[in-house]
């Protein structure tokens, strides 16, 4: 099942519905020259969203790469 994000474009938090139930779920958040802004693992066990803070991001596009045992998978995104 395909993972989606809200809001985009997004100002400061990006909610993300991973579309499966995963007990590791890798995010990392991933600039237009592929530099690695950030970098984290969520255990998402029982959340149907997990919830990333960009505020601290600056205005541009990029994408967020999801990476499990069972899914790989990169969502591009705004930042406003």
């Amino acid at each position: 099942k395909k993972s989606l994000i809200s809001p985009n474009p997004v100002k400061d938090k990006l909610i993300l519905y991973p579309g499966e139930k995963n007990t590791e779920l890798r995010i990392i958040i991933i600039d237009l020259n592929g530099n690695i802004l950030k970098n984290k693992i969520f255990n998402n066990k029982d959340a149907s969203k997990i919830e990333i803070e960009v505020d601290d991001l600056a205005p541009s596009i990029y994408f967020v790469r999801l990476i499990s045992d069972s899914k790989f998978e990169n969502i591009k995104f705004v930042k406003k």
